[in-house]
């Protein structure tokens, strides 16, 4: 056999066995790992799995995501109130995604998914998991008499906002900035168009001299 064929044999077989190595182990990844949302909005968590399908009957039976564990086994997303009717699963091959809806403060967590298979012992959880942080609008003096509509995300544009002066509707520009007639005693807030039900929870009260503090 001549050098240059076995060279292409031993590449050959080092793609065969790399590729039989993959399908014999374990593995859970996670495409993003920390995610930021508003509150109010929709966010998808995604995977992709793998196991050992060279394993003669082995096959997945059931999948989940969880946030935690009761008696150190984890408790499936759908079963728990607080996500009732704000939480759907789409699995399809060895990929399955979390859809959560109307994102709430206090769904911020750590998110790990779970698959089983029809082994005993043939059950795997994807590590370190994705950290989901959900938070809300606030509205921040930027300059005198000029105030914008915060939030600790980078939200996607386009994105139009609604402003709200003494917990009215100001028909003005729908953006991110608001430069209206504020007078002493005033309260401003905002929220993203589409999800008017989450507004900033910080409304500001504007003393004589601009300044914004927390009203009660």
């Amino acid at each position: 056999m001549s050098s240059a064929a076995a060279e292409n044999g031993f590449v050959i077989l080092l793609l065969v066995l790399s590729g039989t190595r993959s399908q014999t182990i374990w593995t859970v990844f996670y495409p993003s790992s920390n995610i930021c949302a508003s509150e109010g909005s929709t966010v998808e968590i995604s995977c992709n799995y793998s196991y050992p399908h060279l394993q003669r009957g082995l096959s997945v039976v059931d999948r989940l995501w969880f946030i935690s564990e009761e008696d150190k086994v984890p408790v499936d997303l759908r079963t728990l109130s607080q996500f009732a009717g704000r939480v759907e699963y789409f699995c399809h091959s060895n990929k399955c995604s979390l859809i959560i809806r109307k994102l709430r403060e206090s769904d911020s967590n750590v998110y790990k998914f779970r698959f089983i298979t029809n082994m005993e012992t043939g059950k795997y959880t994807g590590e370190p998991g994705v950290s989901l942080r959900v938070t809300g609008l606030k509205v921040k003096e930027y300059n005198t008499k000029k105030y914008i509509c915060e939030s600790q995300c980078n939200l996607a544009d386009p994105i139009s906002y609604i402003w709200y002066k003494n917990e009215e509707k100001v028909e003005r520009s729908p953006t991110k900035y608001y430069s209206g007639n504020v007078r002493y005693s005033d309260l401003i807030s905002c929220a993203v168009k589409g999800h008017e039900d989450f507004p900033s929870p910080l409304k500001c009260e504007f003393t004589p001299s601009g300044s914004c503090f927390q009203s009660v």
